[in-house]
């Protein structure tokens, strides 16, 4: 009796090494997590980063896009004008020079905002915010793969309430065998510019045509219209031949900095 008692826990112990070598070698093999057994799988894992990957590749060209925003339109929505005086450290443009009308076309400032973020300074600034940004994800266990030969911010576009931008920029996330390819993203700012160039427009051809604009009796339609705050908009006093106007608005891109539409009108 006492030696079949001792027979049966021997067999007891050594059903449970069993168990226990069967689990760990499963568990080593990864066995476990592909049928979702025990944690999440590695497709589940890897795609759950995929929009985190995204919105640092957003965060970082969002950053260029406002700058280059707000740096054009205090040059009175050129990147480097012709014809200009330096006012407060900025090169603010002429909208009306020899008579003419000069105020450039907002798809003429969407090509001067692109040119200010095909700068090297701020093509080296976006690539350094993504690769920090993927560093981190690299430190969660995702494998990044891509390569800046494949970014290309094309022209943004200006709308009523901001501007969009394309994001042309292609890359792999992975983790083992487990890949998500993210493709081609775009970013969304809300901006003014488009209500308070509406409202330069009114000013320039006004005082273009030889006509004074009256700033009093000035309506903002066209600020009333997009529902922007436009803060102010003001003139100094003539000088050297030349007036620099002033329009300033809430600045919805949230940075802490108005955004201010400058420039010139020739006396």
């Amino acid at each position: 009796m006492y030696n079949k008692r001792g027979q049966v826990t021997v067999f007891v112990i050594l059903g449970i090494i069993l168990v226990a070598v069967v689990a760990f070698v499963l568990y080593t093999t990864g066995v476990f997590t592909r049928f979702g057994i025990g944690g999440e799988t590695g497709d589940v894992f890897v795609g759950s980063q995929v929009e985190p990957s995204k919105v640092i590749v957003r965060d970082c060209v969002e950053r260029s896009l406002v700058n280059g925003i707000l740096f054009v339109s205090v040059q009175g929505g050129y990147f480097d004008p012709v014809y200009y005086e330096t006012l407060g450290g900025h090169d603010v443009s002429y909208a009306c020079k020899d008579g003419i009308n000069s105020l450039p076309l907002l798809s003429f400032i969407e090509g001067e905002i692109a040119q200010f973020m095909a700068q090297d300074s701020e093509m080296d600034n976006i690539q350094n915010c993504i690769s920090d940004g993927f560093n981190s994800l690299e430190s969660r266990g995702i494998n990044v793969e891509y390569s800046f030969g494949d970014l290309a911010l094309p022209t943004p576009r200006i709308n009523n309430d901001g501007m969009a931008q394309d994001i042309d920029f292609s890359y792999n996330l992975k983790k083992g065998t487990d890949v998500a390819q993210v493709g081609d993203l775009r970013v969304d700012v809300p901006s003014s510019l488009r209500a308070v160039y509406d409202i330069a427009v009114d000013v320039v051809n006004t005082e273009c045509s030889g006509i004074e604009f009256d700033i009093d009796d000035y309506v903002w339609e066209a600020s009333q219209a997009y529902d922007v705050l436009a803060a102010s908009i003001a003139n100094s006093q003539i000088v050297d031949g030349y007036q620099p106007w002033y329009l300033t608005s809430f600045d919805p891109e949230g940075n802490g900095e108005s955004l201010r539409f400058h420039f010139i009108i020739e006396q």
